[in-house]
């Protein structure tokens, strides 16, 4: 039975002996193998503490056993992700996405992905998508104008940009990517040397 050593598992987290709960929380997993519930405390520890490798290599084992189950695939995909391994991390996002359609931060992950792995304009798709489930996000705004400026749409960016910059007037980035978008754009050379002095 798992119950009892995921229950001294998380007592060792509370009390911050990391090392312990990670010996716990793998004892979890192999008392029980399929355990959703063991697989993502020890994953999660693996991810707190550093190990990424070892996380993206246990959700991927673990979605095997649960191929629905939207916590393993977004945690894979974070793993992956920060390992670099941007395509994989965006296949492990997408089927996230599938799972649960309506969050917007695993469509967000996936867009940032794409754009990681090369793919501007599939992550451009994401990004709108992400925007239309949180349309008040404005660190979002930020990176799809940001994103649209460097795979040259800036006609495009340049008013999601305004906005970010009426929301955050100090922001060097969005006054810089503002500027750029444009400069690039040649609408109004002179607002977009303004920006880019304020940036």
């Amino acid at each position: 039975n798992e119950r009892p050593r995921i229950g001294l598992a998380n007592a060792l987290v509370e009390q911050k002996r990391p090392d312990e709960a990670m010996v716990a929380a793998h004892g979890a997993l192999v008392a029980a193998p399929s355990s959703l519930e063991a697989a993502l405390l020890l994953g999660d520890l693996y991810g707190k503490h550093g190990k990424h490798a070892d996380a993206a290599q246990l959700f991927e084992f673990a979605s095997r056993a649960h191929p629905r189950s939207f916590e393993i695939a977004l945690r894979m995909g974070k793993s992956l992700a920060v390992l670099g391994r941007a395509a994989e991390a965006a296949t492990a996002l997408r089927r996230a996405v599938e799972i649960d359609p309506k969050d917007a931060f695993a469509t967000r992950m996936l867009a940032r992905s794409l754009e990681t792995a090369g793919k501007p304009d599939e992550a451009l798709k994401m990004y709108d998508a992400a925007l239309q489930k949180a349309p008040t996000d404005v660190d979002l705004k930020l990176r799809i104008g940001s994103t649209q400026v460097a795979a040259g749409a800036v006609k495009q960016a340049e008013p999601i940009l305004k906005d970010v910059v009426r929301e955050r007037p100090n922001s060097a980035e969005a006054n810089h990517f503002l500027g750029r978008a444009m400069l690039l754009s040649a609408s109004n050379l002179n607002e977009a040397i303004r920006y880019l002095k304020r940036a």
